[in-house]
């Protein structure tokens, strides 16, 4: 039985949908994409969530809106692609469609202490299904996802949360990574589209489990790690002894992409350790690679967990 008490409350004029725990507080706006605004560590006060510097307001996107428009607050989700392209003649957008739509809330699923919310993709034939549950210190994302089409059909999903970074943050990962596939960067040389470059050191003086580019600062990168065999990856402080745990299925989900920005875009400082289907932020670039997660069968269906643990030793 859930320890977690649910509570409602408004933001710049929108429905945000809160779970507390006596550790752990997690609250969605099912209007703006159902995003992760706010997920904190009620025991040392740490904010995971990054929010841009200045006055915090949330407002509305339309489909179609370039992410970097949005109020780039907390986590969105991302389906069926990351980065813009064209698929069957869909014309799919920046960071897919359902992070800037509003998502249905089940609200008997509410009354029961949990946060499901749905969204139909209008231009891709997906209904894509989240249910957020919070036990002690951990919250729990499960994913349900069901194709409306006759066809089989490809989709990319992505779970894309930015976080802040603290001073003495390091990134680790499972024991076995030993290189990274590079998506894209900026402000750092000898890295292009599709090298392997090891890690967590992938050119002389660029420290990625630290968070540092060193001299190459302002710089930002998106690295996918492919195929680990543990779905397990954190962003831990020993100074401060707090840690986020992010655990996944690595047989529904067999990559996990980096994005690292340290002024390198618009100025910004914040990480996302993102799970996904497929190390690809295009789906027109994920399609050949023909992989059973990338598909769903016609009138297809699929689901899969992910966990978020905040520890404090």
């Amino acid at each position: 039985m859930s320890n977690a008490t649910a509570f409602l409350s408004d933001e710049s004029g929108f429905a945000v949908y809160g779970l507390r725990s006596p550790s752990t507080e997690i609250q969605v706006a099912p209007e703006l994409g159902s995003k992760i605004i706010s997920l904190k560590n009620l025991e040392t006060g740490r904010e995971w969530m990054w929010r841009p510097p200045g006055p915090f307001r949330l407002f509305r996107n339309e489909l179609g809106d370039p992410f970097e428009h949005s109020t780039l607050v907390g986590a969105d989700e991302c389906l069926p692609t990351v980065a813009p392209c064209k698929w069957k003649g869909r014309a799919l957008p920046d960071h897919g469609e359902v992070w800037s739509v509003a998502w249905a809330v089940d609200r008997h699923a509410w009354n029961q202490g949990h946060i499901r919310t749905t969204v139909t993709t209008s231009v891709s034939p997906f209904v894509l299904e989240r249910t957020i549950r919070l036990e002690e210190n951990e919250v729990r994302l499960d994913y349900w996802i069901r194709s409306v089409s006759s066809e089989q059909e490809p989709f990319l999903w992505a779970f894309h949360p930015l976080l802040n970074i603290v001073e003495g943050d390091r990134i680790n990962l499972f024991a076995d990574v030993r290189s990274v596939r590079v998506e894209s960067v900026a402000g750092l040389q000898d890295m292009p589209h599709g090298s392997i470059r090891p890690w967590p050191e992938p050119i002389p003086g660029v420290e990625l489990g630290r968070m540092h580019f060193s001299s190459h600062s302002p710089a930002c990168a998106k690295l996918f790690v492919e195929s680990p065999s543990t779905g397990r990856a954190a962003i831990v402080n020993p100074g401060t002894r707090e840690s986020l745990v992010l655990e996944f299925d690595v047989r529904q989900n067999p990559s996990l992409g980096i994005w690292l920005t340290r002024g390198g875009w618009h100025g910004y400082e914040h990480v996302a350790l993102e799970p996904t289907n497929l190390a690809s932020d295009s789906l027109v670039e994920a399609v050949p690679k023909v992989t059973s997660t990338l598909f769903l069968p016609p009138r297809g269906e699929r689901s899969w967990t992910i966990r978020l643990r905040l520890q404090h030793l």
